[in-house]
């Protein structure tokens, strides 16, 4: 019962980066612990797949497509040997003039990646030495899995600065992806064309790279025993939205029985770091904002154009997906974050899509991780629990790291005041939408914790929710990449110091990295939660624009009537009525 994993956009594989190096880290650990590791045994094969190489050695390739635009790749161009075009004769070409050839300068690799590469040789060196020494036939351990440490042990990642190096998602990414793993949009390159629009992403059908894409992700599915689940990470605020909506419908056609998890992403458009995010966030010329038949100059006016592509594409691709038959929809929006960090993630820069996307790779890896335990749930049962059918839009809670549990009151019951009450200051709310007790769709997951602590912070859910909460014993492995943005009160372990009311504790000192962290994550739908930030947006910007100068271009360009805004806008106030908050309409959001 394999899980497959598609990434649309941008930012999508920055969090995937993020996602499948904590994959990889896991599996590394996992391989060093072997047998002595009594604790539940993580079935890796879910994500993975092994194939056999020509030299008989095994390697682990995970059953992802990403795609993104065409650029976006950096130094990283699998499948492609440029040095094999230096030499190519230009004699049978039909032209007697001869031919010029101009060459772009070539990418520079990042220090992470040659670092990687060097470890690769060192390694492959060491094998060839023993091979000639035993007389061996290339053994070794034959488990494919990258390594995060580095001959002489792994580099902290300060050494690194991804926060100001790091130019692409593929920049500090270790797993290794195959070339059917990956898939440029051709014709649209990034940082350079803009693909601002859900309506861009559709314009996809019909050609011939809707074909592709769709042949790349039925290959992942046959290349599964039986494909039992579907995670989706999509940005949800461009083009790529469209380009999700295509291969969700065809999933939903070819995988009717298995479950469907969707992240719809958005980084923080507005101050982003990335310049070339940024720029794609740009509308095509045909859209710019006009007035009066004059158009407007200045960043008002641009940053009017970026909140109506964004939030419109965002609403336009939401109403779209609804008809996919997901089972789960999660809005991770950047934006709408609040203002006030928990104290444990204080120094993380929300508007550094490295470091932003760091935490919904984390939480999906978490509120996923039963489905990847020996003898856990069945993947499509256990995302189909996540939310009532037809209203898949669920909210997500994380606590990194979860504290350790509160000292016992005298008097009381051992872990009374244990509760998701008394977690929820350290609780971050990625989707802007409060969690209610008496949800019955909730799932609370934990790792680093013992099962006693599961119980004791669940008592008060429903039993539907507490029977769909798991704890794991093992801790979070953090790999080199991933940003150190954790405050002083937690330790190397991963330990949330002491408040200051209590016993004093010595801070970790500035130089000294967090190798492991317990997490927690909280799951739970909209429909017993409540209200969506993210959809409130979705409706205000939907509601705000649809009679605008800048709709009418849509119209005019894409061909989308008046009606389509009408009935999304119906569509996002029908899921948001039906939460079970009694907040104003007026609160448009959860930031401070």
């Amino acid at each position: 019962m394999e899980v497959v994993t598609l990434q649309f956009g941008f930012f999508s594989n920055h969090v995937g980066a993020h996602y499948w190096n904590l994959q990889d880290e896991v599996a590394a650990q996992d391989e060093i612990a072997g047998e002595e590791d009594d604790g539940p045994r993580i079935e890796h094969a879910r994500l993975y797949r092994c194939v056999e190489r020509a030299d008989h050695s095994e390697s682990w390739r995970p059953r992802l497509l990403a795609v993104d635009l065409q650029g976006a790749l950096g130094a990283l161009r699998p499948g492609l040997d440029l040095s094999s075009t230096e030499d190519q004769p230009t004699s049978d070409l039909l032209w007697n003039e001869g031919v010029d050839v101009i060459r772009t300068e070539a990418i520079s690799k990042h220090p992470y990646q040659e670092g990687l590469e060097m470890e690769d040789e060192e390694e492959q060196e060491e094998q060839d030495m023993s091979d000639v020494g035993t007389g061996g036939d290339g053994g070794g351990d034959g488990s494919g899995y990258c390594s995060t440490e580095l001959p002489h042990g792994p580099r902290p990642v300060r050494n690194y600065d991804f926060q100001n190096t790091a130019r692409t998602w593929t920049d500090y990414l270790k797993v290794q992806l195959p070339e059917n793993s990956i898939r440029e949009l051709q014709g649209i390159h990034h940082g350079v064309a803009p693909f601002p629009l859900y309506f861009e992403g559709l314009e996809v059908r019909g050609r011939g790279e809707e074909e592709i894409l769709l042949d790349l992700v039925r290959r992942q599915i046959e290349n599964c025993d039986q494909a039992d689940a579907v995670q989706v990470v999509y940005d949800m605020h461009d083009g790529f939205g469209g380009v999700a909506d295509l291969v969700l419908r065809w999933a939903r056609e070819e995988l009717p029985k298995a479950g469907k998890l969707v992240f719809g992403v958005m980084p923080d458009l507005s101050s982003t770091v990335d310049s070339a995010a940024a720029s794609s966030a740009r509308p095509p010329p045909a859209l710019d904002w006009r007035g009066d038949a004059v158009e407007q100059e200045g960043t008002s006016a641009l940053s009017l154009d970026r909140e109506a592509s964004s939030w419109v594409s965002a609403a336009f691709s939401f109403a779209s997906i609804l008809n996919c038959e997901i089972h789960a929809f999660a809005p991770v929006t950047v934006p709408l974050w609040s203002a006030k960090l928990p104290s444990a993630i204080s120094h993380l820069r929300r508007d550094c899509m490295y470091e932003a996307s760091a935490l919904p790779a984390v939480a999906l890896d978490n509120c996923m991780l039963p489905c990847r335990v020996a003898g856990g749930p069945r993947p499509s049962k256990f995302v189909g629990a996540f939310a009532p059918s037809n209203r898949p839009t669920c909210g997500l809670l994380q606590a990194l790291p979860l504290p350790e549990a509160r000292m016992p009151v005298v008097g009381e019951a051992p872990g009374s005041n244990d509760t998701l009450a008394s977690l929820a200051p350290h609780l971050f709310d990625l989707t802007c939408m409060p969690a209610l007790h008496t949800n019955p769709f909730t799932s609370v997951v934990l790792r680093g914790a013992h099962p006693r602590r599961l119980l004791n912070l669940t008592c008060r859910l429903p039993p539907p929710a507490r029977q769909n909460s798991f704890v794991h014993p093992g801790m979070l492995p953090l790999p080199v990449p991933f940003p150190q943005a954790f405050g002083p009160a937690v330790s190397k372990r991963g330990v949330l110091m002491p408040e200051p009311t209590q016993e004093p504790c010595a801070p970790r000192p500035s130089d000294q990295d967090v190798e492991v962290l317990p997490v927690a994550t909280q799951l739970h739908a909209a429909a017993g939660a409540g209200r969506s930030g993210a959809l409130r947006q979705m409706a205000a910007a939907a509601r705000s624009h649809r009679s605008s100068a800048w709709a009418c271009a849509v119209r005019a360009r894409y061909g989308v009537e008046a009606d389509e805004f009408r009935d999304v806008l119906e569509t996002i106030t029908d899921h948001l009525e039906c939460s079970a908050a009694s907040e104003s309409d007026d609160d448009s959001g959860c930031s401070d």
